[in-house]
């Protein structure tokens, strides 16, 4: 096992692009290996740099924050699009309850379990569209 101080242990990352990404890790080792190293290459990523998050306390993921990013941060606007850095750039809305951004059946319901042979089943669907939180 090799292993490289800007990798998990036991990893190397190899012939990878990591272009427009922030890391902090709070004063930790850099999370993105050393450009030209193993084929891999850094540009336009911003090392060991707070992102600037509107809400966040510094220590785990709760609800209650918001990861969108502050007008002054690096990663505002700052992605290869000139969108925001993050799971809410690229026109993303992404959606804190976890839940994804397409239509979801919300209730399916049987009307009647029980049909003789080839009889018809009845059935009521309620459905949402895709959540813009």
């Amino acid at each position: 096992y090799n292993i490289r101080p800007y990798a998990p242990l036991n990893t190397i990352i190899t012939n990878v692009s990591f272009s427009n990404n922030i890391s902090y890790r709070q004063g930790t080792s850099n999370p993105f290996p050393p450009n030209g190293v193993d084929g891999n290459t850094v540009t336009g990523s911003f090392v060991d740099t707070d992102p600037l998050f509107e809400n966040y306390d510094g220590q785990f993921f709760s609800f209650a924050h918001n990861y969108r990013l502050k007008s002054n941060s690096v990663g505002h606007n700052g992605g290869l699009d000139g969108t925001d850095i993050g799971v809410f750039g690229r026109g993303n809305i992404f959606s804190m309850t976890g839940e994804p951004n397409i239509p979801s059946v919300r209730t399916f319901s049987i009307l009647n379990p029980v049909t003789t042979s080839g009889g018809a089943i009845n059935i009521t669907v309620t459905a949402s569209k895709a959540r813009v939180d």
